[in-house]
């Protein structure tokens, strides 16, 4: 006869597989398509003066488009793929520009913005895939 506590860890768990809370590549990248068409993004032109308006309004935003480049802050790509291997998995299918092997962030210096913070830089195009 087993003792209850041995038939408890016998036990299989009900819940489901990890795999399957896992997104395809393509999921992510539908679901980044979707959150880049509903935040707000400060289109930017280089080297222009900016208002105090201005510049309240880019400490606000999710990020800029500079030159046709979409720069994404850290904390809301973050908060859209809170799981590193869905950033991973963005990543590995070219979503980013970088210039480094160890980050997909860049550093860039946006007016009105203090100091030079990192970015997750979007390539042009990149999301076109997906109508």
């Amino acid at each position: 006869m087993l003792s209850p506590s041995f038939e408890c860890v016998a036990k299989p768990e009900t819940g489901k597989p990890p795999e399957l809370d896992q997104n395809t590549p393509e999921d992510l990248l539908k679901t980044l398509k979707e959150k880049l068409g509903q935040c707000k993004l400060c289109a930017i032109t280089p080297r222009t003066k900016v208002s105090d308006d201005e510049v309240a309004s880019r400490k606000r935003a999710d990020g800029f488009v500079i030159d046709d480049v979409t720069y994404l802050k850290q904390d809301r790509l973050k908060a859209w793929f809170p799981n590193k291997s869905a950033r991973r998995s963005l990543r590995q299918n070219g979503i980013f520009l970088t210039n480094r092997s160890d980050t997909p962030t860049v550093e860039k210096k946006v007016t009105g913005i203090q100091g030079k913070p990192r970015y997750y830089a979007i390539k042009p195009n990149a999301l076109d895939v997906f109508g």
